[in-house]
């Protein structure tokens, strides 16, 4: 049985859960009792993934199930299934059970009639569960007085949530970046990057230059992205190697099964003073530079009776940043137009507007309309002198 835990923030982790061979063995020689369930499915795993905001990510998982088909894959037997967490000391946290009632339905010999029946009685069961989250959050919030804890980044085996179109854009100029820098590589180095969040480009296997010359001595490396808010963060630092390492050990936003040689891919100097050939390019880039700050470290495990985080880093006095210098002189004009664009969106929906774009987004409609509202009225008077 594949098992996929979602929780409210887009995100998911897939548990593979096997079949109880023993307690089938056991059937088969006669030593199982006739009361004992057949074709049983059970499985423990340790809690390594954020759900609820009032537990942390530390526990136990439990599930006993019986197989639903039949042994030849013909029949349905029902739905019955049991899931049991425990804390990390071995206390009962939640038990839950899951069973179904009646035949089970096919939708390929349904009529219309009958699906317009099936999706008219239950179609608002989908509108209904965030509502109900909220309210029995509310009254373990409130009434229970629970901590909230803060929702960690997903560890390397979850599923990162749908990346935004702001992350999209800014993985789009970091892909070209990292195919850069392995470009320029003198080791002989395999790397296979992984996105996260990014529908149709998960992965890709670079290789330096060097890897043809003796491919006997190539060493690969593995660079996972395990959240696409990775992407967002990256471009807020002013060094590669701090943001990449800082990333990886107090983030948790990338992965890498050989940490030894990120060295040899992500720069250790800061590039050089922002030199660009167009005006329009400099105005961008000396405005990315202003407003740029070192963003704040990822809470882990702090709930809400925590002190809040301190303020990020003042580094507008740093020149831009190598990816910047890079997207400047050798990017392609689409990719160079959208990261800028995107960077200077980011990085004032940061300092002004709560870090949400879409507050920005909306700041800009009303302005946008203002002055159109302003320009019109203005030039209503003209016409009518």
């Amino acid at each position: 049985m594949i098992l996929e835990v979602n929780n409210t923030f887009d995100e998911r982790r897939p548990y593979l859960i096997l079949r109880d061979f023993s307690a089938e063995a056991e059937r088969l020689t006669g030593l199982a009792s006739d009361a004992a369930p057949a074709h049983r499915i059970k499985g423990a795993w340790p809690k390594d993934f954020h759900v609820s905001p009032f537990n942390s990510r530390k526990g136990t998982y439990s599930l006993l199930a019986n197989d639903p088909l039949d042994p030849d894959m013909g029949g349905f037997r029902g739905l019955d299934i049991t899931i049991n967490l425990s804390s990390s000391k071995g206390h009962a946290k939640l038990v839950a059970r899951l069973f179904s009632d009646g035949e089970a339905i096919d939708p390929d010999s349904m009529s219309a009639i009958e699906r317009i029946r099936f999706l008219s009685r239950w179609f608002w069961v989908g509108f209904a569960t965030f509502p109900r989250i909220v309210k029995q959050a509310a009254f373990l919030f409130f009434k229970r007085k629970l901590h909230v804890w803060y929702r960690p980044e997903p560890l390397k085996d979850s599923l990162g949530r749908h990346a935004t179109a702001a992350e999209e854009a800014l993985e789009t100029a970091f892909r070209s970046y990292l195919r850069f820098l392995v470009g320029q590589c003198r080791e002989s180095l395999s790397v296979k990057y992984v996105s996260s969040g990014i529908r149709n480009r998960l992965s890709e296997t670079l290789f330096s230059p060097s890897c043809s010359e003796d491919p006997k001595a190539t060493q690969t490396l593995e660079l996972r992205v395990l959240t696409p808010i990775f992407y967002s963060r990256f471009v807020h630092y002013a060094h590669d190697f701090e943001a990449i390492f800082t990333e990886m050990a107090d983030n948790g936003t990338i992965w890498t099964d050989k940490p030894q040689l990120l060295p040899e891919i992500f720069l250790k100097k800061m590039s050089a003073p922002l030199q660009a050939a167009t005006a329009t390019d400099y105005m961008y880039f000396k405005g990315i530079q202003q407003l740029r700050r070192r963003p704040s470290q990822i809470p882990q495990v702090s709930t809400s009776a925590d002190p809040p985080a301190t303020a990020p880093a003042d580094i507008r006095d740093f020149r831009i940043s190598s990816m910047d210098a890079y997207i400047l002189e050798h990017a392609d004009p689409k990719i160079k137009a959208s990261y800028r664009s995107t960077l200077l969106r980011l990085f004032a929906a940061d300092i002004y507007f709560m870090g949400s774009l879409e507050v920005l987004g909306i700041a800009l409609l009303v302005f946008r309309s203002g002055l159109a509202w302003l320009s019109a009225t203005k030039l209503s008077r003209a016409m009518n002198y």
